[in-house]
This record gives structure tokens, C-alpha cells and sequence, in this order.
């Protein structure tokens, strides 16, 4: 049985992947203390461990780490870390690769009078990565390895 392979998106007109732009918020930097480094490892592991699971399963939405997402053609990984929500939007192609399209975080808890904002800027966010999905099919070679 072959492995999927794992992809990032990238799209060749903003030059870059935006899953991996995503998370380079936690590499860790000189100045981070001790704390923040363990803190930004354990997410990074925790965030690859989901990823591989998705790879395990072929890229199938399992509950509660991955769901579809209605009215669209990819699937969304589901990260806790602390109160914030980690999201990747992902997708298998042809059962050979498991695209990463892009990924955001979602507060656990919503200020009062902040949920419909919210809201608005997560259905940009995935209007936004349908367009990567549609530039990904018509362009399939619009990757970046994954490591």
C-alpha cells in the first residue's frame, strides 16, 4: 500500500504556501524562553501527528480531528491549542496527495458581540482557499514538499 504524499499548496503568484506561512509563527526564535519554545514544539508535533493521521486514514475526514465542510470540496483539521483553534484546510487528490490549502486560527470563546464578525472572516477565509482548491486542480504541479 503507497503512502499519500503530503503537500502545501503554494500559489506561484503571492510566492508562497500559505499552511507553511501559517506556521512559522511557531519557530522558534533566539529570543523565545524556554516556555515558549516547549510550548511552540509541542504544538508543531501536535499539528504533525493530526496531519499524519489524515495521511493514515487517505485523507478522510474522521471526527474529531477532521470534518467536512459544507458546500465545499476540502476538509478541515481540527487543532486545540490552549483557547485558541487551530485550522487547516485540506484535501485528498486523486488518493495520491494530501494538499494543504491554508489554515487559520478560530478562538474557542467568542467576545460578546464578536460572532458574527468572526464568522465573516471565516467564510472569506474558506471563499479564499476554494480559490486555492480550484488553482490546485488546474494546476496540480502548485505544490511545496511538506517535511
Amino acid at each position: 500500500m503507497l503512502s499519500m504524499n503530503i503537500v502545501y499548496y503554494y500559489n506561484v503568484h503571492l510566492k508562497y504556501a500559505p499552511v507553511k506561512a501559517f506556521l512559522t509563527k511557531y519557530a522558534i526564535k533566539s529570543t523565545d524562553t524556554v516556555k515558549v519554545k516547549e510550548k511552540k514544539i509541542k504544538v508543531l508535533a501536535f499539528i504533525d501527528q493530526a496531519i499524519q493521521f489524515i495521511r493514515e486514514h487517505k485523507g478522510k475526514p474522521i471526527p474529531p480531528i477532521a470534518k467536512t465542510i459544507r458546500g465545499y470540496s476540502f476538509h478541515e483539521l481540527r487543532i486545540k491549542e490552549g483557547d485558541q483553534l487551530i485550522r487547516i484546510l485540506y484535501f485528498a487528490y486523486h488518493q495520491e496527495q494530501l494538499v494543504l490549502l491554508n489554515a487559520f486560527e478560530k478562538p474557542e470563546l467568542y467576545l460578546k458581540g464578536a460572532k458574527k464578525k468572526i464568522e465573516r472572516e471565516i467564510q472569506k477565509i474558506l471563499e479564499l482557499t476554494d480559490l486555492y482548491y480550484q488553482d490546485f486542480i488546474t494546476n496540480p504541479k502548485h505544490y511545496a514538499e511538506y517535511y
